[in-house]
């Protein structure tokens, strides 16, 4: 017997075709067929940094036909119970970052702010965050908890933080170091500045006694 890290549900994905290949989250994968290989892979657009911050990650499983003539099936888990989004051809779905656990992986989709009126600090008032943008053909399986919200026990973890604080918080470390970094060069060249100034004043006041003489 087969179980998930957190209690929720099953779904299998069958694969027919190599079209029907599909990523899945970390954490999401639980078994497949034989005839399924499951490799790892890397976004391809990383938008900013709001894809490594998201609940997507940096990294990727996808699931896909050893043989296009074969078929097979994927079994992924999800926290909580799951909801199966069909998309039709040119139609767009809007998926809280967190709550995304596989997708279709030909389907185009891209990481953005839920709010773009206010930017990142009304992102950050409105406590949703990033959000996953997807256009169909395909098909989205979300999960109706996020992993992070809580444990097993369902009691809340303290240490969640807003990812769009975290993009915040790396930006204006950055900005200090660099700031810290320029401060530090001008004292050097300035303190440089002043031994060669008095480097030259002594050899000139030097030179000049030993003239007279």
């Amino acid at each position: 017997m087969l179980a998930p890290t957190h209690p929720g549900g099953l779904v299998i994905h069958e694969l027919r075709s190599p079209n029907d290949a599909i990523f899945i989250n970390s954490g999401g994968y639980v078994a497949s067929d034989e005839t399924i290989q499951i490799t790892s892979q890397m976004q391809s657009s990383l938008l900013g940094s709001s894809r490594i911050l998201s609940g997507t990650g940096m990294f990727l499983l996808k699931a896909i036909l050893k043989q296009s003539n074969s078929i097979g099936s994927v079994v992924i888990a999800s926290y909580g119970s799951f909801h199966t989004i069909v998309l039709k051809a040119g139609e767009k779905r809007l998926v809280d970052n967190g709550h995304v656990v596989a997708w279709t992986a030909s389907m185009p989709y891209h990481v953005g702010l839920a709010s773009k009126s206010g930017g990142i600090f009304g992102s950050l008032s409105s406590g949703e965050g990033l959000m996953c943008f997807f256009t169909g053909p395909g098909v989205v399986y979300v999960q109706s908890h996020k992993p992070d919200s809580g444990d097993a026990s369902g009691k809340p973890r303290q240490n969640n933080a807003n990812p769009v604080a975290q993009i915040c918080l790396v930006f204006l470390m950055m900005f200090a170091f660099s700031v810290l970094f320029l401060v530090s060069m001008y004292f050097m060249q300035s303190s440089e500045g002043q031994f060669s100034d008095q480097n030259n004043a002594f050899n000139n006041h030097r030179y000049g006694q030993n003239y007279d003489l």
